[in-house]
């Protein structure tokens, strides 16, 4: 099989193709030389670091209680002191930022609220006044009813005895004056008669000279009937006062009219009476209506007052209860005051000065303090937090007058499931701090926006300590086994600190 011939190249380019070459075959041989160098240098590197963790070692067997690890360890537990003071400003922060906001709405509404009220019960004051006056105006024109009738009645009554006095009184003289009259008549008619038969009798048995006597006896006897009559008549002019006998006669025509007018008077008293009765009894039915009708009016007027009572009554408690209310978060500002200055006082740079607070200026003085701790946490941001030991072992020096607010150890424990990012998970925001469900733990849920702020309760700082020590004791437990491959000594110097402010 015969070969192909070789292709002929220009000389040049073969020329360049070997000066390609060469410049490889350099490039090569400079990053032998090198990658000779670096390992070289990696195992010089080895060493000095082989040399170095000897050393360590033997610092670290020779230098646990060393003035620079008890230093270290002390800076520690102020980082965790730091933390902790943290994370209750936080809390504290959300309980007071909510306390506040809560003042602040009730300090807008309370006085309208309370003026309202407080015109609600002017206007049931005055209705219930109004119906007092109503109901004396009442009982006073029910009295004059009274008054008046009585008044008329008597009045009728005197009236009556006195017409009725005035008409036995002229009934008696016209009796009297009857019987007179029909006395002398019946008398004269007698005598008449007994002188006209004595006449008849003795002129039939004399004669003429009996005639004459008779005469004379007869004429005896009408002397002596005029004797009477005169008497009779003289009796008669005396009681009517007269001395004419044709007045005499006019008295006793009078009379007549006298009896005829009485009698028309009496029928007349007697109508007016009947009438009289007749309004007496109409008067008698207004009344008793009128009773009926004022003690219906009464008893309406006195329910509306006791209702009006009542709601006064209600109004009165509800204005009591929001005093009260009013005094209470009266009281929490103050604490909330005393407690945003106490934590400035802890964490100022001036601690000789002491601290001055309108109240207008605490919501500027807390938010000061957050960024105070803010800063001193920023400032240990990336260290790792250890406390050696457990934390019920070392004493405690706390105030019995410092309160905050109560943090729930299962709150903390249920955050920090993941020991090892616990603090830098409380730190960097990713978990919350422990503290947000400490708050949330006083104020019950957050979520109820009608909670009461009023029904907080305000641990004292024993329980927080408390429930602060069983979050770092849990975490220490979490993170043992990490410290002893870690070599460090568990029995550090932990007893000088203190973790009491």
């Amino acid at each position: 099989m015969a070969h192909p011939a070789p292709r002929a190249y220009p000389s040049t380019e073969l020329e360049k193709l070997d000066q390609h070459i060469n410049e490889v075959h350099k490039k090569a041989d400079d990053m032998t030389a090198l990658v000779r160098a670096k390992q070289t240098k990696l195992d010089a590197l080895k060493d000095q670091l082989r040399d170095l963790e000897q050393e360590v070692a033997v610092v670290r067997a020779t230098a646990a209680h060393s003035p620079q690890a008890h230093s270290m360890r002390h800076l520690e537990n102020q980082l965790d002191k730091a933390v902790i003071k943290y994370h209750e400003t936080q809390a504290l922060r959300k309980v007071y930022e909510e306390m506040v906001r809560r003042l602040h709405e009730e300090r807008q509404l309370f006085d309208a609220q309370l003026a309202t009220m407080e015109r609600t019960l002017a206007a049931k004051r005055a209705d219930a006044a109004e119906l007092e006056h109503m109901a004396r105006d009442a009982h006073h024109a029910k009295d004059l009813a009274r008054a008046e009738l009585a008044r008329i009645e008597t009045q009728i009554a005197e009236d009556r005895k006195r017409r009725e006095k005035d008409l036995v009184a002229q009934r008696e003289l016209v009796r009297l004056k009857l019987e007179a009259s029909e006395k002398l008549e019946l008398q004269l008619l007698a005598d008449t008669n007994r002188a006209s038969a004595a006449a008849a009798a003795a002129e039939f048995a004399a004669g003429p000279a009996g005639a004459n006597q008779a005469a004379h006896d007869a004429a005896d006897a009408l002397a002596e009937r005029v004797v009477e009559y005169e008497a009779l008549i003289r009796h008669i002019k005396e009681a009517t006062g007269v001395d004419d006998l044709s007045k005499v006669v006019a008295k006793f025509e009078e009379q007549r009219d006298t009896k005829a007018r009485l009698s028309d008077l009496a029928k007349q008293h007697e109508t007016r009476l009947a009438q009289l009765r007749a309004q007496r009894a109409q008067l008698l039915k207004e009344l008793d209506e009128a009773l009926v009708t004022g003690e219906q009016a009464g008893a309406a007027a006195k329910q509306a007052m006791r209702a009006m009572e009542h709601e006064r009554e209600l109004e009165a408690g509800k204005y009591h209860d929001v005093v009260e209310r009013h005094e209470r978060m009266a009281r929490i500002l103050a604490d909330l005051k005393r407690g945003v200055v106490h934590l400035w006082d802890k964490i100022k740079d001036d601690k000789t000065q002491k601290t001055e607070v309108p109240d207008t200026g605490i919501v500027g003085v807390l938010e000061q303090s957050i960024g105070k701790i803010s800063a001193l946490l920023q400032s240990v941001e990336g260290k790792d937090i250890v406390i050696e030991g457990d934390l019920s072992a070392i004493p405690m020096h706390m105030s019995q007058h410092n309160t905050r607010v109560r943090l729930v150890p299962t709150a903390f424990e249920s955050e920090d499931d993941d020991s090892d990012n616990g603090a830098q998970n409380g730190e960097n925001g990713k978990g919350g701090p422990p503290g947000a469900m400490g708050a949330g733990g006083v104020l019950g849920n957050q979520n109820a926006a009608d909670e009461d702020v009023a029904n907080t309760v305000v641990p004292d700082r024993d329980a927080i300590k408390k429930a602060t020590m069983a979050l770092l004791n849990a975490r220490n437990k979490a993170k043992g086994g990490r410290k002893k491959k870690r070599g460090k000594d568990s029995k550090g110097g932990d007893d000088d600190d203190d973790v009491s402010d």
